[in-house]
């Protein structure tokens, strides 16, 4: 796995690190949905977040660690935001 380095492809890496933050939210809200346990999501979006890195080299791409920790950050961002959008119904609820 290579670290991130800037170069003239900058622009292209940027919408690239936008696409694996989204694609991972979207991931992270589709399991939630089919699994309704945020644990085992977590679990599951983390671990496909790493193989998916760690197998890239595999098929001519390179894995990058600035890639595992973009995907995370999607992750992460789905579930805080779930989880405070529900705390907000549940007190609009009483």
């Amino acid at each position: 796995m290579e670290p991130y380095t800037l170069s003239r492809q900058e622009p292209f890496l940027t919408i690239q690190k936008i696409g694996h933050y989204v694609s991972f939210f979207v991931l992270t809200g589709l399991l939630y949905t089919c699994l309704k346990k945020w644990r085992l999501t977590l679990i599951i979006c983390f671990s496909f977040s790493i193989a998916l890195e760690i197998i890239q080299p595999f098929f001519n791409r390179d894995g990058r660690i600035l890639d595992i920790g973009v995907n995370q950050l999607g992750i992460i961002s789905f579930l805080m935001l779930f989880m405070i959008v529900n705390r907000r119904g549940n007190r609009m609820a009483k």
